[in-house]
């Protein structure tokens, strides 16, 4: 058996339960098979729509459409997760974001020959449904995709944030210590020259202090690292805040069709 609660380690029959997560093989096949559609090989990136069959509880014949929905930044992925929207010929449809909503429907056992099922059973209904479930898949990966992508600006500015701290910490570090008076090592250039004036912004003063020849070596090499980590955290910050709009990726559909139909 398999469940989505993490919580939950054996059934009422104290049998294991298998937790579906990110981490389980069953999601991790089916993103990196949306992976590989998606960069493609001979098909050139289309994605292969697989359809499989099965008998299962329902009263009329279900059209399962899955999808991966996503989140991408300037840094990869922030959000990836299996969604699914439920059809059926009397014009309802579901979206589900919970694997056990529709993952009950998938037993093996139950498998049949996906060979004329489509077009018996779902063709003169679902054709023009595809469509209409990709759009609810949408509308239904939005809220969670909106959250996500908020949730990444507010970090990045709470980065910001700490690293502009961190780097006026280490303009004040270096500052006072630039403007004492130290014994000169090898590296030191030997000029009456007094210090050039610190601007005032921390980007600033170290910029003056790298510069600045009067200065010891071991300072300005302190401050060139300093800028030097500060702009490599700031690009992959303003990365990071790119965030994309939220897509769906087809992954298929499952045909479901009752239990007591013949002749599939």
């Amino acid at each position: 058996r398999l469940t989505t609660n993490k919580d939950i380690v054996i059934d009422e029959d104290k049998r294991l339960v298998g937790y579906v997560g990110r981490a389980h093989p069953l999601v991790r096949h089916a993103i990196d098979r949306v992976r590989y559609s998606s960069i493609g090989e001979a098909g050139a990136g289309e994605i292969d729509h697989r359809a499989s069959a099965v008998r299962g509880p329902v009263a009329a014949p279900l059209l399962i459409c899955t999808y991966l929905g996503r989140v991408m930044s300037g840094q990869g992925r922030e959000l990836e997760r299996v969604v699914a929207v439920t059809a059926s010929a009397d014009g309802s449809a579901a979206f589900t974001d919970e694997l056990d909503a529709w993952m009950r429907f998938a037993d093996r056992e139950k498998a049949i020959a996906a060979t004329g099922v489509w077009e018996k059973y779902f063709a003169s209904w679902a054709r023009g449904r595809l469509d209409e479930a990709r759009q609810a898949a949408m509308a239904g990966f939005s809220a969670e995709a909106g959250a996500t992508a908020l949730s990444v600006r507010e970090t990045v500015e709470r980065e910001r944030a700490e690293l502009d701290q961190w780097l006026a910490d280490r303009a004040r570090e270096l500052a006072p210590a630039a403007k004492g008076a130290e014994a000169p090592d090898l590296f030191t250039v030997d000029t009456d020259e007094a210090p050039a004036p610190l601007p005032t912004t921390p980007i600033e003063r170290l910029e003056a202090i790298r510069r600045d020849q009067s200065r010891p070596a071991r300072i300005r090499s302190s401050a060139d690292a300093v800028l030097r980590i500060h702009r490599d955290r700031l690009k992959r910050l303003d990365a990071r805040s790119n965030v994309s709009d939220p897509e769906v990726v087809p992954l298929g559909i499952l045909m479901v069709i009752p239990e007591d139909e013949h002749g599939a």
